[in-house]
This record gives C-alpha cells, structure tokens and sequence, in this order.
C-alpha cells in the first residue's frame, strides 16, 4: 500500500479517497477503481501545468455530479482558466475554488475523491490526517 495511492480516510461516517491520479495511466486505473464507489459523486482536482490536463478531465469529471478545481500549491500548478476550460470541454458541473480549504468547506459533508497532483494528494492527506481522519484498509 502507498499513502495517497486509492487510499481512503474516513471520519465519522464520511468518506474521502486520496489518489495520485497525475497522468492518463493513473487517472484510468482511478476511474476503473470508481466503479465500486457510488457515494463518490464529487471531485476536487487540480494538477501540474506540466501534466495533460484536458485528458485528465475527459477521463474523469464525467463521473462526477460536481467537481471542484483548484490550483495546486506549486509554482508551476495549472492556471484556474486552463482548469476551468478543460471542465468546461466535458460538461462538467465545475467551480474553481481559491485553496484547498476553501475546497473542503465548499464540499461540505459530501464524500469525496481528491485528486490530480502527488501535491494536492500530500497536502490533502496531511490535513485530514491532522483532523482524526484514518486510513481504511479495505
């Protein structure tokens, strides 16, 4: 097992699902694992400007009833408009939201999956971690 890897926390009753989904291979293989995860209706995503944001999206927003974008914590994170056009290119539901924690209020207390960048993964693991979330083993 590799944290951040289809990992999934829980916390009272919820449910968040960490991947490191940061290129085409590692998106299919999260869309793939999805199949067995119906609660999982929304995504926050954000990536690296270096990645191929527009096949990422295409491969998963569309299993998403709403997916929250934001810029990952790097100097070389994708802009907000090109994750927005690449939403907006599937049809997704899509806002972009101006952090993570920004993100994570806008999710409420909806289960989740987080991913798109090994850094917005890392960041996201380390604050529900902090909260009392705790790695499920299934």
């Amino acid at each position: 097992r590799w944290p951040g890897r289809l990992e999934r926390l829980v916390h009272e009753g919820r449910t968040i699902l960490l991947d490191v989904g940061h290129n085409p291979a590692g998106a299919w293989s999260l869309r793939a694992s999805l199949a067995a995860e119906p609660t999982l209706r929304t995504l926050i995503f954000g990536c690296l400007d270096d990645k191929p944001v527009e096949e990422l999206a295409h491969i998963l927003f569309p299993l998403f009833e709403r997916v929250l974008l934001m810029q990952v914590p790097s100097p070389r994170t994708a802009s907000g408009a090109r994750l927005l056009a690449s939403a907006q290119s599937t049809g997704a539901n899509a806002t972009l939201q101006p952090d993570l924690a920004s993100a994570m209020v806008a999710l409420g207390n909806e289960d989740a999956v987080i991913t798109g960048s090994v850094y917005l993964v890392g960041e996201a693991r380390s604050r529900l971690i902090a909260e009392g979330w705790t790695s499920d083993a299934r």
